[in-house]
């Protein structure tokens, strides 16, 4: 008998069954069938498969294996909203870094210093075009910031701060 077919016994040990382990993972991977699929096709229980496929070392398989990362149906690749502070994105080395700087660092072609931040014309953190950010250092942006304060109060409540 080949190597890659092995029988296994389900419970109640009346029914032997033939498992194939190229089959199992073909299944699984280019069908994208579910465990419980690949079950009904093999006439037995998901906990015999998954069981199968560990003995075996079906590398991969696993009840959410394949919902990690781009193969999961909510994938943004690697982008991930911050609550307040822009888009973040995922830097494959356990790192993220707001979309903003990497747009900035990109068109300076360096990496920003530690005293310059990046400023959203606009005020929308979520709004990374080009013409919408400017680099400046952080006594200016906290300055700009307070001038658009208080530039708001005056037009909303006639209050001069």
């Amino acid at each position: 008998m080949a190597n890659d077919l092995t029988r296994k016994s389900c419970r109640n040990l009346t029914k032997t069954i033939l498992f194939n382990k190229d089959k199992i993972y073909s299944l699984y991977w280019d069908k994208k069938m579910s465990m419980k699929d690949i079950a009904k096709t093999f006439s037995c229980s998901r906990q015999l498969i998954n069981k199968f496929s560990k003995e075996l070392k079906i590398n991969g398989i696993s009840t959410s294996s394949r919902m990690t990362k781009s193969r999961h149906p909510r994938w943004k690749n690697g982008r991930s909203p911050s609550h307040k502070n822009g888009m973040l994105i995922n830097m494959g080395n356990g790192k993220q870094k707001f979309e903003h700087v990497l747009i900035i660092e990109k068109i300076l072609g360096r990496a920003i210093i530690k005293d310059e931040v990046v400023h959203h014309i606009n005020g929308d953190k979520f709004d990374n075009k080009n013409s919408n950010l400017m680099v400046c250092n952080r006594a200016y942006h906290a300055w700009l910031h307070g001038k658009m304060s208080r530039l708001y109060m005056n037009e909303h409540f006639g209050k001069e701060m």
